[in-house]
């Protein structure tokens, strides 16, 4: 059984051969520095051996200049920056992948007419998608499950940056009409994506998300939620399977998402991802939802991965997989990218554990 095979089993909760496994999104920074010098490999999918590859769609920025329409008088003095491809200013920090965002859109721009103008990305090029179809059949010939993730977020944490996260969450109660502009934008862009790619390709698993909760609870109020983007969302989905039937929906929040789990699922959410064991409990999920639900994550990245032994990545391993992984509907993987404390033999342990416990 390859790999594709052994994803789309697992993932549609009937058993395969052994549970599947990722590494999330990869190293970051020092870590993946740490990879190449520890395995004289640039590419960890390849090295090893993972049961999915990804590919991501990055639409190129729009021509516009940002720093003259939107950051006049704003720029950071004597500090590094750059622009991101949806036109939101980064300020470098001393972290080692995270930045100071600073919005575009100001308290002057409060209105339907600033968003409507604010320039997407140029997401229209029928080559970006052609390119992704011809990438995702590279993945397919090398016997690995393909996830094609449109993006990489879906629509609220795409639509935030432009007001700021603190100011957005705000709006959300008091200028709803207003969010609802911004989510639009991008619903249109997202159907336009699934239409042009179909045109030219398929996937194994279409990757979808916002991180809408922190490890506490949601970012916005479940109603909210449901009143603006659950709608929004399912149309997505909606579109994503009238052009490949057969193609998984994979939903990516972080956090602790309680209360609307039932809801992705109504919508047509087949996995969920990363399954925080610092914030919910991965086996309770399994006897909530699995029935219904896929998991795909659930080991810690915080705690484990980090500063425990490599015999406890292997505990962590097992454990998930005897409370989560019975019958399928497990694929086990960090819940977030792999950063400079991880030591590389916890990385070795988690796959090493994944093949030594994860046969049916």
């Amino acid at each position: 059984m390859n790999s594709k095979e052994r994803v789309n089993l697992a993932l549609r909760r009937e058993p395969p051969d052994r549970v599947p496994f990722d590494l999330s999104y990869g190293f970051v920074g020092q870590a993946q520095a740490t990879f190449e010098r520890m395995s004289g490999s640039t590419n960890h999918f390849d090295y090893f051996n993972t049961d999915v590859e990804y590919y991501e769609l990055l639409e190129p920025r729009a021509g516009c200049d940002y720093a003259g329409t939107y950051y006049s008088g704003r720029l950071p003095v004597g500090k590094e920056y750059h622009f991101d491809r949806y036109g939101v200013m980064h300020e470098h920090t001393e972290g080692l992948h995270f930045t100071k965002m600073i919005p575009p859109l100001t308290e002057s721009q409060h209105t339907v007419a600033a968003v409507d103008a604010f320039p997407l990305p140029a997401y229209r090029d029928p080559e970006i998608y052609r390119e992704a179809a011809r990438a995702i059949a590279d993945i397919d010939r090398r016997g690995r499950a393909s996830a094609l993730a449109m993006g990489g977020e879906t629509i609220f944490e795409v639509s935030w940056p432009l007001y700021g996260i603190e100011e957005f969450l705000v709006m959300t109660l008091t200028e709803r009409e207003l969010c609802e502009a911004v989510y639009d934008r991008w619903v249109e862009c997202r159907l336009w994506q699934l239409e042009t790619y179909a045109k030219f390709g398929r996937y194994d698993i279409l990757w979808l998300g916002d991180d809408i909760a922190n490890q506490h609870g949601m970012l916005l109020p479940p109603d909210v939620w449901r009143a603006t983007l659950k709608p929004r969302m399912k149309t997505i989905i909606e579109a994503a399977k009238h052009y490949q039937p057969d193609g998984l929906v994979f939903y990516h929040t972080d956090g602790k998402a309680d209360e609307v789990i039932e809801d992705l699922i109504e919508i047509g959410v087949d996995v969920l991802n990363p399954v925080q064991p610092e914030c919910v409990d991965p086996a309770q999920y399994k006897r909530a939802y699995g029935d219904r639900l896929s998991f795909w994550g659930t080991i810690g990245i915080q705690h484990t991965l980090p500063f425990g032994t490599p015999q406890d990545v292997r505990d962590e391993v097992k454990l998930r997989i005897e409370t989560v992984g019975q019958a399928g509907g497990l694929l086990v993987g960090p819940s977030h990218v792999i950063e400079p404390e991880v030591p590389w033999e916890n990385v070795v342990a988690l796959v090493e554990a994944v093949k030594e416990f994860g046969e049916y």
